[in-house]
This record gives structure tokens, sequence and C-alpha cells, in this order.
């Protein structure tokens, strides 16, 4: 038996990337989503849909590091398909979201009678953001090789209309985290 080591679970709470530090400099945070935990899902309202075929993609956790940085141990998505939740943010500002994501992700497969956990791997993500039903932004990347990375995708004020916005992502990516900025 070993013992526990929280710090790679209490350093799972924030960005690193300093592509992302200059991504926000001068914003606030105006809302975070922690994906694959159910309380902050249920306050979201999120929900998703991520399949290979007739297979179900579920979440499952994963433990790396950020280049040189910590070791973070974050729970997360494949998703090959969509996710949609709300977010908190202010109508008539850029909202800039920072994703924690991966290329190798390890996916929990549901079959009829057996399931497992299998790698998948994203070379390059795809993602179209939708705010409201409308059109909001478009990335395509590269997630690092190796370790975490984080993707910024920025959805233009217009697009944010209500204080309360419901924004569905869809394409092929792994999501673990979500933080908000304006």
């Amino acid at each position: 038996v070993y013992r526990t080591r929280y710090a790679a679970l209490d350093s799972a709470g924030r960005p690193y990337a300093s592509a992302t530090a200059d991504a926000v400099r001068g914003r606030t945070e105006v809302d975070r989503l922690n994906v694959c935990d159910p309380a902050d899902e249920a306050a979201h309202g999120y929900a998703f849909h991520s399949a290979l075929g007739n297979l179900l993609l579920q979440g499952t956790a994963r433990i790396d590091r950020y280049g040189e940085g910590p070791m973070v141990a974050d729970a997360g998505r494949a998703i090959i398909g969509s996710e949609s939740f709300e977010v908190t943010a202010s109508p008539g500002r850029d909202l800039v979201i920072v994703m924690r994501t991966a290329q190798v992700v390890p996916v929990a497969v549901m079959r009829p009678g057996a399931s497992g956990s299998e790698p998948l791997q994203f070379v390059e993500a795809d993602i179209s953001v939708l705010a409201g039903d409308q059109p909001a932004a478009h990335a395509r990347f590269r997630p690092a090789a190796e370790g975490w990375d984080e993707a910024i995708l920025v959805v233009p004020g217009a697009a944010i209309v209500q204080s309360r916005t419901t924004l569905t992502l869809r394409g092929r990516y792994a999501a673990y985290r979500y933080w908000f900025f304006q």
C-alpha cells in the first residue's frame, strides 16, 4: 500500500502553460468547469455525447506533468462528438476559454458484456464552439506530444448575449478542465 500524494490532486485547480498566462493577462476569471466532477457538471448543466462507432466513450483520470512543471492528476473525457454547458459571463465582452487537454487520453469504453480502458490519441484536435445556437469560434491545434497541454479559444463578445450562456463544443479533442476569463 502506498501513501496518497495529495500534491498532484491539489495542483489540478489552475492552468500552468505560459501561453495561457499571456492569453489571459489583464483578464479576470469569471467561471470554471471541472469535467468529470458530478457536482460541478450539474451546476453548469453539463451534457456530452462521445462515441467511436457504436462504442460509448466515458471519462477517466490521468496523471502527468506540464513539461518540467508540476505533476497534475485530473479527470476528463475524450470527446468525439460534443459537450454543452452553461457559463456565467458578462454580455458583450470577449470570453477566453482555457481548456486542459492532452494528446493521449485513457478512455473508458462501454461495451455490451465487457468494459475496459484504452488509450486514444488526438494528434490534431478540432473544436467548433457555438454560443447559444450561433457559431462563435473554431480551433484546430496539435496538443503537446507528452504531458498536459492547454488550448485557448476566444468567443467574440458579440456572441455573449446573456449573463448565463450555453456553449456547445463539437469535434475531436480531450477535455479535462475549463477556465473562463473576460
